[in-house]
């Protein structure tokens, strides 16, 4: 009884101060006449224990005194009902707004792990597509390390290459064809040379094959191995001025040139094919000596470009 709302129990809905005494004896009254036992003999028992429950609420709001007590008793439990269902009302919007951050969360980190993903796969394409790049051949069949034109800077090799126990006719033809070139790098002496440039003034003297930029700790000066097409394109290179007149360019064979314009017989004529000797075979064994003299050739550059880096480094 202490807890209930004792306006509700006299049927009034809109209870407190604000509700006249004439209506509560109204009230009570009309609702006195249902629940009286004697109208209710059917049902005794429970009207009884209703009846009892409205003389007693009548009881209260009919006395002046004791009505005044309960509503501010009454206006206390309205506040705490109201700040409770505020309260509640907090706690399922904080509660909705928790899930919608799980929600974003989880969403989010989907997200990157998806970029994650993507970008290890990317990852993993662009190394294997370094990978085919590194382990195709050049043209020739052979894979130079050193400078290709189209590179036209020398990467220093860490292992070491074999040195070639004996000059053939080719090695020497090859050796011969080759040119050191030196310029200036200081300021005032036109900057230096790029591989492009160096084909460029080359191409007047023949074809070039490969031109090799070392790259110096020196400031002052500059050095390239350029390998013509001919011995006779190497000659006549060395003969003319080359380069821009404010930098003209120091050109010297790589190794003494035999003769002016004599070249070694490369091809030298097929022995008489043995009985039951295969064609087959042959051609075999002439690829084999060309793979051998390419790697010859290689061995032979890297050992000129080795004495270059030595010598520039005891000048400087």
């Amino acid at each position: 009884m202490e807890e209930e709302d004792l306006y509700l129990v006299l049927g009034i809905e809109s209870g407190g101060p604000e509700v006249s005494q004439l209506e509560v004896r109204k009230s009570y009254r009309s609702r006195a006449l249902l629940c009286h036992p004697d109208k209710r003999r059917k049902d005794a028992p429970a009207a009884a224990l209703e009846f009892d429950k409205l003389q007693k609420a009548y009881e209260v709001l009919g006395d002046e005194k004791a009505r005044k007590a309960y509503d501010e008793l009454w206006k206390l439990r309205k506040s705490r009902v109201e700040k409770e269902r505020q309260l509640s009302h907090k706690r399922q919007k904080m509660m909705q707004d928790l899930r919608d951050r799980e929600r974003a969360f989880e969403m989010q980190r989907n997200e990157k792990r998806e970029e994650e993903e993507a970008s290890k796969r990317l990852k993993a394409e662009i190394a294997r597509i370094r990978a085919m790049r590194s382990k195709k051949p050049t043209p020739g069949g052979f894979d130079f390390t050193f400078g290709a034109q189209s590179n036209g800077t020398y990467q220093k090799e860490e292992s070491a290459r074999p040195q070639a126990a004996a000059s053939t006719p080719a090695q020497t033809l090859e050796m011969e064809k080759t040119l050191k070139a030196s310029w200036s790098c200081e300021a005032g002496g036109g900057g230096g040379y790029t591989a492009s440039r160096l084909i460029e003034i080359f191409k007047e003297f023949g074809d070039v094959e490969d031109v090799v930029i070392r790259q110096s700790k020196s400031k002052k000066k500059g050095s390239a191995l350029v390998v013509m097409g001919s011995k006779a394109a190497a000659i006549a290179a060395t003969c003319m001025q080359c380069g821009d007149l404010s930098n003209p360019l120091l050109v010297v064979p790589a190794v003494p040139i035999r003769g002016p314009f004599t070249e070694p017989v490369l091809a030298q004529p097929a022995p008489t094919q043995a009985k039951g000797s295969s064609t087959v075979g042959s051609g075999y064994h002439s690829f084999e000596n060309e793979i051998l003299t390419k790697m010859r050739q290689a061995a032979e550059r890297a050992r000129i470009i080795k004495e270059m880096k030595e010598a520039d480094a005891k000048e400087t």
